[in-house]
């Protein structure tokens, strides 16, 4: 961030993300959400609250090998809990009045959401 010249406009923050939100305000231009699978669902609100109107929250490991496509994959390769709380995910973030979403079939899948405005 130092070398592109907005280092002091960016915060990387790493560690347990239930912690870590509990302490922090918004808002965020972007929020990129990689971690315990089984927190994305819960840590939806909270990541909307953070976010500015237009800003982006990137998740990702959003296809899991295909596995939260029904029918797609053959041998699961991942733990089951947290398969359906992938899907789970994906589901609230696609209905989430506050949030325009698309998955973006890149590796592992990446779904960005966009925060409506108003």
């Amino acid at each position: 961030f130092a070398r592109a010249g907005v280092s002091e406009r960016v915060s990387v923050i790493v560690g347990d993300a239930r912690l870590k939100i509990a302490k922090v305000s918004g808002p965020f231009d972007l929020i990129f959400q990689d971690g315990d699978k089984k927190l994305y669902e819960p840590l939806l609100d909270r990541l909307v609250a953070l976010l500015r109107p237009g800003g982006l929250l990137i998740t990702d490991n959003v296809l899991w090998d295909g596995e939260v496509v029904p029918g797609f994959a053959s041998a699961s390769r991942h733990d089951a809990a947290d398969t359906r709380a992938i899907a789970e995910y994906n589901e609230r973030v696609a209905s989430h009045p506050e949030l325009v979403t698309t998955i973006v079939p890149l590796r592992d899948g990446v779904s960005i959401s966009v925060k409506r405005s108003g």
